[in-house]
């Protein structure tokens, strides 16, 4: 299941990426409303992806938008840890 941050109309909302388009998660209005209700949250998706509404002109938009922290790793390879 792949999670996006969309705009519409102007109009900004979570769904889910599918081929045949963008299924909108009602309910939540940011991609950390929806992270913040775990299992309810995550139970809305699954309705949402097996529902027939898509969004096949939406843009996707940066997923986290208004976080208090940024975590960044620098060891994502071998190589790097292998660097110092």
């Amino acid at each position: 299941m792949r999670l996006v941050t969309y705009t519409r109309d102007g109009h900004t909302g979570v769904g889910i990426r599918l081929p045949d388009g963008i299924a909108p998660i009602g309910g939540y209005a940011t991609m950390l409303d929806l992270i913040a209700a775990g299992q309810p949250g995550l139970d809305a998706a699954a309705r949402a992806a097996d529902a027939s509404e898509r969004l096949a002109d939406a843009s996707i938009a940066a997923p986290l938008r208004g976080s208090s922290k940024l975590l960044f790793s620098g060891v994502n390879f071998i190589t790097h840890i292998l660097e110092h």
